[in-house]
């Protein structure tokens, strides 16, 4: 195993400082045997735990409003390993990590350039590819659903910088590095649906998990928070008391400066792209004809064979 090929890279914010003590700590107990160097990705504040050697970078004043996108390449700066695994400060460990089968991907990476990501999380998609080679993944297509996702994952750290943008958020990134991805040559897997999960952290799909809208999910965390002795005032963030259906949704119409930064992430032609298909979808319907196309995504998958 090479331990100076991979970085851990936790990405958080100092408004959560809160959740670092149960993440470090359940780390501690299900990946006590971490060969790798951990970075915590935060504005200004710092956190230590005996027994785990956490680079806080510091690089910001307190109170500083620094990007999203930008902090975290301004971290990646610091990260000089080949291979960078992505984690969030919500992904509470609550099995052991198998450390073997993130070798085995950093071997795969190593043996094909062209993989720019192993996510260890199944991604729903009918058009996955069940891969013979890559044994518990299936490859995406080219065109899909979350083909980029914030889940945890080992990214070649040049992809991983390269999909990027400073102006974007987490959501943004999702989105429009999805849409970026369509165009290049590169290849993403996810972890299979029946394959165990070698970073187990209770992920829920379409449910609550962990921590939503900032907000403590009890019913997910309390359970291992017991079982390994850390004690939450879950009432100090707050509680989800809610399904996450009924959480409120931003439904705010979208500005002048939302169509600018999808520019600045997608690029002017493909943007106008998008927006021709989307008008000649619209007169379509005006006149009663039906499209073929069910959604944009749907025409890229026509486009892009």
């Amino acid at each position: 195993m090479d331990r100076n090929d991979i970085t851990i890279l936790v990405n958080s914010c100092d408004a959560y400082e809160d959740i670092w003590d149960p993440f470090f700590r359940l780390f501690r107990v299900y990946w006590g045997d971490c060969p790798y160097e951990i970075v915590l990705n935060t504005e200004s504040k710092k956190y230590e735990l005996e027994g785990i050697n956490i680079q806080c970078l510091q690089l910001y004043s307190e109170n500083r409003k620094v990007p999203y996108g930008k902090r975290i390449l301004e971290h990646l700066k610091y990260v000089k390993t080949k291979y960078v695994l992505i984690l969030i400060d919500d992904f509470f460990l609550n099995d052991y990590v198998d450390n073997n089968e993130i070798e085995k991907c950093r071997t795969w990476m190593e043996d094909n350039q062209n993989i720019a990501a192993f996510f260890f999380a199944p991604v729903k998609d009918q058009g996955n590819i069940v891969s013979e080679k890559y044994k518990g993944y299936e490859k995406r297509p080219k065109v899909g659903v979350y083909k980029v996702s914030f889940q945890a994952a080992l990214w070649r750290t040049t992809d991983f910088i390269e999909s990027w943008k400073k102006h974007e958020n987490p959501w943004e990134w999702e989105k429009q590095a999805t849409f970026r991805s369509f165009f290049n040559n590169k290849e993403y897997y996810v972890r299979s649906k029946d394959a165990p999960n070698p970073i187990d952290y209770g992920a829920k799909y379409g449910e609550a998990w962990n921590v939503v809208a900032g907000l403590w999910c009890v019913e997910s965390v309390d359970e291992n928070f017991r079982k390994n002795g850390i004690d939450v005032d879950y009432e100090k963030r707050g509680i989800l008391r809610c399904p996450i259906s009924e959480l409120p949704r931003d439904n705010k119409k979208k500005t002048i400066r939302d169509e600018i930064s999808k520019i600045r992430s997608i690029g002017g032609y493909r943007y106008l792209c998008e927006n021709l298909w989307r008008s000649i979808r619209g007169a379509k319907k005006i006149f009663g004809i039906k499209s073929l196309e069910k959604d944009y995504y749907e025409h890229l998958r026509n486009v892009l064979k």
